[in-house]
């Protein structure tokens, strides 16, 4: 039997993550077997093991493939550099806009919102919570330039703001999931929407005030990850217990 190609052990892959794309929005996460998936991708239980150890294996290399490719980010993080502010804006529409645009990307956060049952570990949440995790640094990182330039107030909560945004942005991404069927495309709201996010960071509920407890140290866990370097050199974030930095 000759051996596989690279491209075709990576077109393999490529089919059976379609494939439990499919399953596991049709079904959730917990119910249906590995088996199924092999069986939907018209291949054999073997050779989903080939690939994958288990299921959360699958569901982490779904969430690599759609879940805010690292190239967005750092494309996010260059625009940042002049307009921090317009550019968390775009951030937050471009979000909305890819929940309507992208088939794939539509399923996955049905399945996230509306399917993601516990499936035995927490190997699934936990990489849901660091991929929030570094999403909310990098807006984090954003609102920190966007004090430096004058675009927010100097006395933000960052803790306060970062929690704010990455739960509203949260709730609408759910709110999507939950429309008919019948509304496909964004319109004009989802750039409302995403002024609204950032109107909502001018808000004096999210000023600091003297003898607060810092949201950092209530929730260590959810800044546990630092964002990669920034691309612009005179900007530097360091983050320590209960404060960002910027150098």
């Amino acid at each position: 039997m000759a051996r596989r190609t690279p491209e075709e052990t990576q077109q393999t892959r490529e089919k059976l993550l379609d494939a439990a794309l499919e399953v596991f929005w049709e079904e959730g996460v917990a119910r249906p077997s590995l088996t199924k998936v092999a069986e939907r991708a018209g291949m054999t239980r073997g050779a989903i093991y080939g690939h994958f150890k288990n299921k959360a294996d699958v569901f982490n290399a779904i969430c690599d493939r759609i879940f805010f490719p690292t190239d967005m980010l750092e494309q996010l993080r260059e625009e940042g550099a002049e307009d921090p502010l317009g550019t968390l804006q775009e951030w937050v529409t471009t979000v909305l806009r890819r929940r309507f645009a992208d088939p794939q990307q539509r399923m996955f956060m049905d399945i996230i919102f509306l399917r993601c049952e516990a499936i035995g570990n927490d190997d699934v949440r936990e990489r849901l919570r660091q991929n929030a995790q570094q999403l909310r640094l990098h807006e984090r990182e954003l609102m920190q330039r966007a004090i430096a330039s004058g675009q927010l107030p100097a006395d933000l909560n960052l803790d306060l703001a970062t929690l704010a945004l990455g739960a509203l942005l949260s709730g609408l991404l759910r709110s999507l999931s939950l429309l008919p069927p019948a509304v496909d495309a964004p319109g004009p709201w989802i750039e409302q929407l995403g002024k609204a996010a950032t109107d909502l960071l001018h808000s004096e509920a999210l000023r600091k005030r003297p003898g607060e407890t810092p949201c950092e140290a209530l929730f260590p866990e959810f800044y546990a990850l630092e964002p990669s370097e920034p691309s612009d050199p005179s900007v530097r974030i360091r983050i320590t217990e209960g404060d960002i930095h910027s150098t």
